[in-house]
């Protein structure tokens, strides 16, 4: 038989039997079944409690008429009521029907009468009853590794300057934690349990961007309550109905960023002597703001990889998101700075124009998908394959065109074009258009677009995150290479 394969050590079995035939008798079926075992016996009630106290076991067979008068179900109450839990085999020579059905209500894991006992019985019950204790072994393991992710991720919230929290389809606050918290003027504890109706003016959490979540889905705002600036990202969760319903969401403190930051606008008016000491502090504070951003991304992608829960899994992808966008704000700084401290090289290397645009655009058909738009490119046959430039700084300024064009475009498509302006067997001039059918650019606004901080409208920050610098990158890096962009 191949039942023995299972076990990896002896199996220990107490075989509870008063009579001495019987005890024989099963004794020889357990022997012949194809495991390993280890028998001992107890002809009472008492003796087997004695036993159990003493010794481990796999398994118990446990008859249930003895000759005292004493039953089975004196000795499970009692095992069980000291907190044991060793599967138990009822066995008995009478085949009642209520007798089966008071034994599972106290637990027994099989059941089975002398009369049909045999090898092949036993084995089978044998392996039932391993796959009970494996099936408990992985529950006890499952819950562990789900204890420890929960204690990672509490550690998380309650060292980061973030604040988790959830708002049910009534509008009532069901979770509401985190070190950024105690940046507010009100405790967790006066907020757990409140309509946000009724308690929003002290939250970074406002009444509009409630609503505007709860219609649109997902939804992004920065916000500033009690002198401090908060990043927040909203997800709905759909009710039964496929109905956007409650919220969840993560706040992140982004004040001491926006401190910088409001140093930093400060700076860019100083005299061209004090504009190199900027050039410095900027770039020394990108980097001391990416390394802690870099280990919370790290831990959060650690905890994805563990065991959590749906909810768990859903916090920790909002919070990932705000410190992309968070990381993706220093980068943009890290670059203006190095470009304005002429410290950004432009090689000259050999590279595949179509794989270059190709490769752009696998990268943003994710978001594109998303949308439901349509990203086209159309690249001028006369156009030579190979061409000398810097292929990392021109899928910089592809990303950032093409991704903008995404961003601001709610249907249609997004069209990118490549034409030859002038070439010869020695240079090659090229134009490049990124065409979308999204909002657009106001007249008014169109000389400023590639200014540093600027953007097309007051609430585009609001509505579509950013910092302003990606066109005025894009720019630098185009006419550090003799080009222009309009």
């Amino acid at each position: 038989m191949n039942n023995a394969n299972n076990i990896l050590h002896k199996l220990k079995v107490l075989l509870v039997e008063d009579d001495a035939g019987d005890r024989m008798m099963i004794c020889k079926a357990i022997q012949d079944c194809g495991y390993d075992t280890e028998i001992k016996f107890a002809e009472n009630v008492e003796d087997a409690l004695t036993m159990t106290s003493i010794y481990s076991f796999d398994c118990i067979l446990l008859d249930y008429y003895f000759f005292n008068n004493a039953n089975g179900f004196e000795f499970i109450k009692a095992f069980i009521g000291r907190g044991g839990d060793t599967p138990i085999i009822m066995i008995t020579s009478f085949n009642e029907p209520a007798l089966v059905v008071e034994s599972m209500k106290l637990g027994v894991a099989d059941y089975i009468a002398k009369k049909d006992i045999t090898p092949e019985i036993i084995a089978k019950s044998f392996l039932y009853i391993m796959r009970l204790r494996e099936a408990e072994a992985n529950r006890i393991l499952a819950e562990k590794s789900l204890f420890e992710s929960e204690l990672r991720l509490k550690t998380i919230v309650e060292r980061s300057p973030v604040i988790v929290f959830t708002i049910d389809n009534n509008g009532y606050f069901k979770l509401f934690k985190g070190k950024g918290a105690s940046a507010l003027s009100i405790g967790s504890e006066n907020i757990i349990g409140h309509n946000i109706k009724d308690i929003w003016q002290h939250l970074p959490i406002k009444l509009s961007d409630y609503e505007s979540a709860i219609r649109e889905g997902n939804f992004q705002s920065q916000v500033e309550v009690n002198n401090h600036h908060f990043d927040i990202n909203f997800i709905s969760v759909k009710n039964h109905n496929q109905k956007n319903g409650s919220i969840m969401g993560v706040a992140i403190d982004i004040t001491d960023f926006k401190r910088n930051e409001e140093q930093l606008l400060n700076t860019i008016e100083l005299t061209e002597a004090e504009a190199q000491i900027k050039e410095q502090f900027l770039a020394n504070m990108s980097h001391e703001i990416r390394t802690p951003i870099h280990g919370i991304i790290s831990l959060i992608n650690f905890l994805l990889n563990t065991r959590v829960d749906k909810d768990q899994q859903k916090y920790l992808e909002l919070t990932a998101k705000s410190a992309d966008n968070l990381l993706s704000i220093v980068n943009d700084i890290l670059d203006l700075s190095k470009i304005e401290a002429g410290k950004m090289n432009i090689e000259e290397i050999p590279f595949n124009l179509r794989e270059i645009i190709g490769s752009c655009v696998d990268i943003l058909s994710a978001k594109a998908n998303e949308k439901n738009l349509v990203v086209a490119v159309k690249i001028e046959d006369s156009i030579p394959p190979t061409l000398i430039g810097d292929p990392v700084r021109l899928i910089q300024v592809l990303n950032n065109l093409v991704g903008n064009a995404i961003k601001f475009t709610e249907q249609g498509e997004v069209t990118v074009t490549c034409t030859a302006i002038e070439s010869n067997s020695e240079n090659c001039m090229l134009e490049f258009k990124v065409k979308d059918t999204g909002i657009g650019i106001s007249a008014t606004k169109l000389p400023h677009v590639f200014e540093s901080f600027t953007q097309a409208g007051s609430d585009t920050s609001r509505k579509y995150g950013g910092t302003g610098l990606g066109l005025t990158i894009a720019r630098k890096l185009i006419e550090q290479q003799s080009g222009n962009i309009v």
